[in-house]
Order: C-alpha cells, then structure tokens, then sequence
C-alpha cells in the first residue's frame, strides 16, 4: 500500500516542481494549464516492485479543485480513496476499517499537488527539465531525493499530460496513464470532505 500511494503523491506533488529553462512542449502544457480551477480524469497505474519482481495494475477517478484540493479514488484492486487537502493527506482504507492523516511534508514532501500538477507555482524548483519531441524529462538537481527521474508524455493535441513514467531511488517503476479529461467542471464542495464511518480507525502519523 506504501508504495503504490508514494508513487502516486511523488508523481502529483513533484511533477512540476522543476529547474531550468524549458523549452517550447513545456511552454504549451503551461499554456494550456492557465485557466484551469478544477480538474477530473480517469486513470490506469501501473506499479513495478523491483525487490518482489511484480507488476500491480490499479485503476481509478481523480477530482481536483484549485488551490490545493485533491481526491484519488482507486476503483480497481484497491478500495483505498487517497484526499489531499492543502497540507494534509488522509489515506482512508474503507477495506480495513481504517483511515491514516499525515502532512505532505511528512512523507518528504513539501509543495501543494495541485499548483504542481496545475504548473500553478513554479519558483521553487528542483528538477532539471529536458524535452524530446513529445515528452519532458525530469531529472533531481540533488542526491538523496526518492526520485530518479520522472518522463511526461504530452498529449500532441490538448498538450496535456496523458502519461507519467516514473523510476524511484530503489528502481521501482511507475507508469500512470491519465484519460478522459474534464475540464473546469462543477465540483460539489462536499467531493473533497472526508467523513469517516463509525468505528473507523484513524491513525495520525
């Protein structure tokens, strides 16, 4: 479960957190972010663990509100719904009766996701930015991060995101495909707050 929701919270919260003057496919992503208050998709992960040598394959929706809302609902082979508000994370497991809260910085993890994801916020930047003809590369500027790189595959027309690739410290890979954009819908206020059942454990970390 670790590591299937890390790779998800590196992917959204270090994305755009990136160093370095980017070229013209950076330029049109940002230029096609502007504007964007709320955001939903659909989404395929594709998570390798390399010490087990296994692949898990996870399906699910995302909905976004700016400034700093986010909600990742896995609707296959997990029931885990992962909320991300301002600078605090739950991860409810409805499974195993059991939701954790923490803070973003907790897990190494400092900026908000959706001025990230949404190339909201750009002056503090860690990463080296590169580009081929229809993906941007990043690359840490410094040792020690739990990332290794990070591939963007823009989508030639909406120049959007339509899949990230990911490699880890310890060479776990992360493969996100991201379909069927909604953009600027309406989004209900209650979507993003978590009200857990009764007799649901809540662990603060």
């Amino acid at each position: 479960m670790k590591l299937k929701l890390a790779s998800f919270f590196l992917l959204f919260l270090l994305i755009f957190s990136a160093s370095s003057v980017a070229g013209g496919l950076y330029n049109r992503l940002q230029s096609s972010l502007k504007g964007i208050k709320t955001l939903t998709g659909t989404f395929v992960q594709k998570t390798y663990m390399k010490d087990i040598d296994r692949t898990q394959v996870f399906k699910g929706r995302f909905y976004m509100k700016s400034p700093d809302k986010m909600k990742w609902v896995y609707t296959s082979k997990s029931t885990d719904v992962v909320y991300i508000l301002g600078e605090k994370v739950i991860i409810y497991q409805p499974e195993e009766n059991q939701a954790f809260i923490t803070k973003t910085e907790g897990m190494g993890l400092s900026a908000s996701p959706l001025r990230i994801l949404l190339a909201k916020d750009l002056s503090k930047m860690d990463f080296l930015i590169t580009e081929s003809e229809d993906s941007i590369i990043l690359t840490p500027k410094k040792d020690g991060l739990m990332i290794k790189k990070i591939k963007l595959t823009i989508s030639p027309k909406e120049h959007l995101i339509k899949k990230i690739e990911l490699i880890d410290a310890s060479g776990n890979q992360t493969v996100i495909e991201i379909n069927n954009y909604s953009i600027n819908p309406d989004i209900d206020s209650s979507v993003f707050q978590f009200h857990p059942p009764k007799g649901t454990t809540i662990v603060n970390q």
